[in-house]
């Protein structure tokens, strides 16, 4: 995972690194942290890569635009994760340029929060972000078709191009998947996490989902399982629906 750092001696960039590398040591994924001196040297890598994941920049008074252009970058690539470094003690979320904050000064541990916010919490919705042997995966909630515990861990079964299916083992608990997924999946099995949009027909011993996979279902949950569904394709209905219709 592609990380920049734009900004002077200022931000302290080689604290921001110390910080991000135990960091990434702590949750097992592999960063690669690369220190711009100025936003058009950054632009010049942008252009040619746009894999970065994540950005720490610092706006001083006389280059205010620079704000304005992690905005645009945003908007090209609502995926890309920004930190505006302050010189204050401020630490959080900045609601009104949607990014979010770090004092110049912070020490690991906060770097460490404002890691979890910016690429853990701020994909939620999108993406699943599941730990693999080989480091962090980034899979489209939308492609995923299920969920199936395995021993300590979880296989997770999705569609990225179409039809085309396949499957990754994660050391993550299908439990903590589950959390990080939020809505849009239901639990249908001890063992199986589906996602609703994603279900062709459901009976009492098994689910088969649209790409022809089927799961097997806890008896007990068969009617909580159709009424999740149910009342899922009518929210989407709704969320549709034109207003004042």
């Amino acid at each position: 995972m592609k990380l920049a750092i734009i900004g002077d001696e200022q931000i302290r960039p080689a604290v921001l690194k110390q910080g991000i590398r135990a960091w990434s040591e702590d949750k097992n994924i592999h960063t690669d942290v690369i220190v711009f001196e100025g936003m058009e040297h950054f632009l010049l890598e942008w252009v040619k890569e746009q894999n970065y994941a994540m950005l720490f920049w610092n706006i001083p008074a006389q280059k205010a635009s620079v704000g304005d252009m992690v905005r645009l970058l945003r908007e090209r690539n609502e995926d890309l994760a920004a930190v505006r470094i302050t010189g204050g003690g401020e630490n959080g979320r900045s609601a009104e340029e949607a990014v979010h904050v770090l004092p110049a000064g912070a020490g690991r541990d906060d770097i460490a929060r404002c890691m979890d916010r910016a690429l853990l919490e701020s994909v939620r919705e999108r993406y699943l972000l599941a730990r693999t042997k080989e480091g962090l995966l980034k899979i489209a909630a939308d492609r995923i078709m299920y969920i199936e515990a395995v021993g300590s861990g979880s296989r997770i079964e999705f569609c990225p191009y179409g039809t085309s299916t396949f499957q990754v083992e994660s050391t993550d608990d299908i439990a903590v998947l589950e959390q990080r997924l939020g809505a849009g999946f239901v639990r249908c099995h001890k063992a199986y996490l589906c996602r609703l949009d994603k279900i062709r027909r459901i009976t009492r011993s098994w689910i088969e989902m649209r790409n022809g996979s089927r799961i097997s279902i806890n008896r007990a949950l068969y009617a909580q399982v159709c009424q999740s569904a149910v009342q899922y394709f009518k929210e989407q209905k709704a969320k549709r629906q034109p207003a004042g219709l």
